[in-house]
């Protein structure tokens, strides 16, 4: 959510900069960190959103050191959302050009700076979601938090390729600022979040054929308790432990304007749980996969301030009760 410095600033003065005793920093000195994503191999990337780049982190899971590096970048340009890729040893990015080229790219996770371009899309992409089962890539645009700018894109990926051979088509458009994107995979269901309209939005996506249009594909919208924003999120199967195996998956979000990470039944039933509180904006978290960041129970989040030359923002673990 990083584009109107005024909403932004009005924003902040409801922001406290707190961390709760449960949260632990895992890396500091950037100015805004807007997604991750864990590849499972070990890897965990992070887009650099001011510097124009990704970084990639490995944890050891006896020291608990971490080493980052600067994996793709820096670009004349901004690198926001991360996901799942339709080839291995690779994930997806939404890259953005200062010149107006937006396009979603493949980066390999084995050799820094490699790129291709997936597809391009008419606007620069946030959220990213990818369905291996379907092959559907969708990717979010807010819309600079105007009212009915907010688009989402959807393109299927060839997955012997990589490309999309078709281009970006409007998933659904007339939106407000649609933020997160995260595919459920073993429910078939597309999760987007409206940042300014804490608002969770729900597709049925298991037809190959209808998965690219809102339309044949819409389940319902609900608005998570306790949220004055929503940004980038994750569906899980498998937090917070000891959950009941027949429960409807969990979401876990973070409040934008509160940096209050929460969780809630991704069915829209219930109330929310307070798990955590960061430091600054919060905009994304994950759960935790792969060698040297699995096996405890918590989530990863990602921070941001509104001073782009800043040093105060970064990537911490929350933990779960």
């Amino acid at each position: 959510m990083p584009r109107l410095a005024s909403v932004a600033a009005a924003l902040a003065l409801f922001t406290a900069v707190a961390t709760a005793s449960n949260v632990t920093a895992v890396i500091t000195g950037y100015p805004w960190l807007e997604n991750l994503w864990f590849d499972g191999t070990g890897n965990l990337f992070a887009s650099d959103l001011y510097h124009g780049r990704v970084l990639r982190l490995t944890r050891d899971a006896a020291t608990g050191a971490v080493d980052t590096q600067v994996w793709f970048g820096p670009i004349d340009g901004r690198v926001l959302g991360i996901a799942a890729s339709p080839l291995p040893g690779h994930v997806a990015v939404n890259v953005m050009y200062y010149n107006g080229t937006n396009f979603v790219a493949l980066l390999s996770t084995s050799t820094p700076f490699v790129t291709s371009v997936i597809s391009y899309i008419p606007q620069n992409g946030n959220g990213l979601a990818y369905n291996p089962t379907t092959g559907w890539l969708y990717s979010t645009y807010e819309g600079d938090f105007l009212p009915l700018m907010g688009e989402i894109f959807a393109m299927r990926v060839d997955n012997s390729t990589g490309v999309a051979p078709g281009g970006a088509n409007v998933f659904q458009n007339l939106m407000f600022c649609t933020d997160g994107a995260f595919v459920d995979v073993p429910t078939q269901q597309l999760y987007i979040s409206s940042s300014v309209g804490h608002e969770i939005l729900v597709y049925n996506v298991s037809n190959a054929a209808t998965a690219n249009t809102s339309a044949a594909t819409f389940v319902k919208k609900f608005h998570p308790k306790d949220f004055l924003s929503l940004d980038d999120f994750c569906v899980t199967h498998n937090l917070p432990r000891g959950r009941a195996p027949a429960s409807p998956p969990t979401v876990f979000a973070v409040d934008f304007v509160e940096g209050v990470v929460r969780y809630f039944a991704g069915d829209g039933s219930g109330g929310s749980t307070t798990v955590g509180k960061v430091p600054h904006f919060g905009t994304s978290v994950r759960e935790p996969v792969g060698p040297g960041w699995a096996g405890r129970n918590s989530v990863f989040v990602t921070t941001g301030t509104l001073n782009k030359t800043g040093t105060e923002a970064g990537l911490y673990e929350v933990f779960l009760p």
